[in-house]
């Protein structure tokens, strides 16, 4: 490891070759703009030299589940974010008018998310508590200040379709923000009572516009029309990590499940079913799949939604080569001194760069 670490970091891209072509503002570190305004929370940072990013947390779907309801780029050509991009919308990059982070099909009947009951009315679930942090500490409603990470910690009841007054699992979520507003997610479930499981989706997404897909580790190692977009399996993909959706003006929504934690595993799938779902218009990870769940149990998931424009991926960059930078970077032998390409933010060189050090890295295994 050593040896791996060292000759990585003199592989490191000069910054003028970088800077020759990416349009990120110099910052290294994020340096959030937060308001809250009762139940509201919104967080800005710098997406470009044109743009600030916004995410908006509040109640929203059917079920009125605290969550990230919109995404939206604002322009600013300044070099710091500025309040203003809180109060117009220049591109809307992600609405969540349907389910964003799952519903459970369980027990005969959706529940959760974007989901009522069978009399189109009656709440399938309802947040009991949120909690909103900035670098730790808890923002005060009409707050507005300046931090590195804003933390989204969300209690959620989800009740038994068969018995829609009865908690079925109670659902917590922590949602982290960071560097142009990439939101980690972290899920747990945990079940009350023995339940039958027929389906369980983890990240979805609700990207605007999307035209083209690839998937990391899947079938569409490049960007793919939507239209030749098909469901595959675990038993043919089984490295299937995540996917990335473009829309026609080249800004890009990628959705990355960690595959070495809880159902990111993919255990709860057996190999004949679907890893990968794409269906109205909508990318799905299929974590859960005709399981029987004992009452007590805890099942967990962490994945990372970031959002940024296709010519940080490299101006002939082929996606299959970005595919296996990114098995590279999520395997274990990683350290925080290693080379820093992340295919959203840094790897901003051509095609031969890119294969390049992909051959060199591969070489040292």
């Amino acid at each position: 490891v050593p040896e791996r670490t060292t000759f990585l970091l003199l592989m490191t891209v000069s910054p003028q070759a970088f800077a020759s072509s990416h349009d990120l503002s110099s910052q290294d570190e994020p340096n959030l703009l937060v308001k809250r305004t009762g139940d509201v929370v919104l967080v800005a940072d710098k997406f470009n030299k044109q743009y600030d990013i916004v995410v908006a947390f509040k109640k929203c779907m059917a079920n009125e589940l605290m969550t990230f309801q919109r995404v939206y780029l604002a322009k600013n050509s300044n070099l710091n974010v500025n309040e203003n991009s809180f109060s117009h919308i220049d591109i809307s990059l992600n609405t969540t008018t349907s389910d964003n982070i799952g519903p459970v099909l369980a027990n005969g009947g959706w529940i959760g998310g974007n989901h009522v009951w069978s009399d189109k009315i009656t709440h399938t679930a309802q947040t009991d508590s949120s909690k909103f942090l900035a670098d730790g500490q808890e923002l005060a409603d009409g707050e507005l200040l300046n931090c590195k990470e804003l933390k989204v910690v969300v209690w959620n009841t989800i009740f038994d379709y068969n018995s829609i007054i009865d908690p079925l699992l109670s659902e917590k979520v922590e949602y982290t923000v960071g560097a142009r507003c990439a939101i980690g997610v972290h899920l747990s479930h945990t079940y009350q009572k023995a339940t039958w499981v027929t389906n369980y989706y983890g990240m979805q997404s609700m990207f605007n516009g999307e035209k083209e897909i690839c998937t990391i580790g899947g079938a569409y190692p490049s960007f793919t029309p939507i239209y030749q977009v098909k469901a595959f399996s675990k038993k043919d993909y089984p490295n299937m990590k995540g996917y990335i959706e473009k829309c026609g003006d080249g800004f890009c929504q990628s959705a990355i499940l960690n595959t070495d934690y809880g159902l990111g595993t993919h255990e709860m799938i057996d190999n004949n079913k679907d890893i990968f779902i794409y269906s109205s218009n909508k990318c799905y990870h299929v974590l859960i799949k005709n399981k029987s769940i004992a009452a007590g149990t805890t099942l967990s998931w962490k994945g990372k939604y970031e959002w940024f424009k296709d010519s940080l991926l490299g101006e002939a960059v082929d996606m299959s080569d970005v595919t296996e930078l990114v098995n590279y970077i999520l395997n274990p032998y990683k350290t925080q001194n290693e080379i820093k390409f992340d295919i959203n933010r840094d790897a901003t060189i051509n095609v031969s760069d890119v294969s390049m050090i992909i051959s060199l890295i591969l070489s040292l295994e």
